[in-house]
């Protein structure tokens, strides 16, 4: 509300300000009431000979530049404050986004992938992106880069289920037997330890510490990450906790020395870092899928994905409402939304729902085949 009110005080003010300038300019412009030129020439009381005026109405002039100026800079400040006010509200709109990703970054995110495409393919030198999202990393397989000519494309995050991954640019005849790189398969094709690439890009550090009075979250962990200098979420790959006992972290080779020196607690909880010896140590737990039926009277957020997730309805509600929910990938907040074949809900803490295919009833209903992975 207040920033409301701020909003048409100073779209008022410009209005205001407007018509102020077109008063204080009208003096110059009534013939014989004052000068058009503000700079008297030929000594203090005289004016240009071109206005045909007196000393008087130069005089009358001078006050209305004066005017005019002074008016100008009030003109100048109002906008100034509408334009602070207007970037404060995009970054508080930013900020309740809660890490959701707009059209204009993942259309960055993929810019830049395109130029380590490109670098890839004219140099003949693997490169890779940093650590991303699902979303970001659909937004890049989406754009066309599989098909550029004498380009390889996969992805890796240390483990095949792992959900934040780099991708790796290659020319396509380089890594044909895959000896030396991970596969080109969707899920990245890396599990246990893989090839000597795979191994200058992803690694991975062991957090020991006592948490079973203070038990640390996958946020806890990543905030203790970031809060070293000089590491950037685009460093850090997936958190695979270990009960009380600490959590493993997958890394940016090129940050696991500094991590390691620099990183002494999460929480208040002290904290013991060492790095991996192989990604075949990281302690990631096997996940399992099942195939389910189920016929509802809509295809809203929560209906389906309640029955997938073997939760009640309210329940499944009101985890959409705190931000435990995404759909493909991103925040969904809205329980109402209807899903179509092909989405993928995922629920924290409980795993993930691929619509597979709906069947509308003779009744009028929906018969939904999914699969829940967990």
């Amino acid at each position: 509300a207040t920033r409301t009110r701020w909003r048409e005080m100073l779209s008022a003010g410009s209005w205001l300000v407007t018509a102020a300038l077109l008063l204080g300019a009208s003096d110059a412009l009534v013939p014989g009431r004052s000068c058009r030129s503000p700079r008297p020439v030929g000594g203090e009381g005289a004016c240009l000979p071109a206005c045909g005026g007196s000393a008087a109405s130069a005089t009358m002039g001078r006050t209305a530049v004066v005017r005019h100026a002074r008016v100008k800079k009030a003109s100048k400040a109002a906008e100034e404050a509408l334009a602070a006010l207007e970037l404060a509200e995009s970054d508080a709109a930013r900020d309740s986004n809660d890490g959701e990703l707009t059209a204009i970054e993942l259309a960055a995110v993929v810019k830049d992938a395109e130029r380590a495409a490109a670098v890839a393919v004219e140099k003949f030198t693997p490169t890779a992106t940093g650590f991303l999202s699902p979303a970001e990393v659909a937004a890049i397989e989406g754009s066309g880069l599989r098909k550029m000519a004498d380009l390889k494309m996969w992805t890796t995050g240390g483990f095949s289920s792992a959900e934040r991954r780099r991708v790796v640019f290659s020319r396509s005849t380089e890594f044909d037997d895959d000896s030396d790189g991970a596969s080109d398969t969707g899920d990245g094709g890396d599990g246990g330890d893989g090839g000597a690439l795979e191994r200058e890009l992803v690694g991975a550090v062991e957090c020991e510490g006592n948490f079973l009075f203070d038990p640390a979250e996958v946020s806890d962990y990543a905030e203790a990450v970031l809060s070293v200098g000089g590491v950037e979420p685009m460093h850090v790959g997936d958190i695979i906790p270990n009960g009380d006992r600490g959590a493993q972290i997958v890394l940016d080779p090129d940050v696991i020395k500094w991590v390691v020196a620099k990183l002494q607690s999460v929480g208040d909880v002290e904290v013991r870092t060492f790095p991996l010896a192989s990604l075949a140590d990281l302690r990631v737990r096997a996940g399992s899928t099942k195939e389910l039926t189920s016929v509802e009277s809509s295809m809203r957020l929560d209906a389906v994905a309640s029955a997938g997730m073997k939760l009640s309805r309210s329940k499944l509600a009101k985890m959409v409402k705190e931000g435990s929910v995404e759909v493909n990938f991103v925040k969904e907040t809205n329980s109402h939304r209807k899903l179509v074949e092909g989405d993928v809900v995922a629920v924290r803490g409980k795993g993930r729902v691929t619509i597979e295919e709906i069947h509308v009833t003779a009744k009028q209903r929906f018969r939904v085949r999914m699969t829940r992975a967990t």
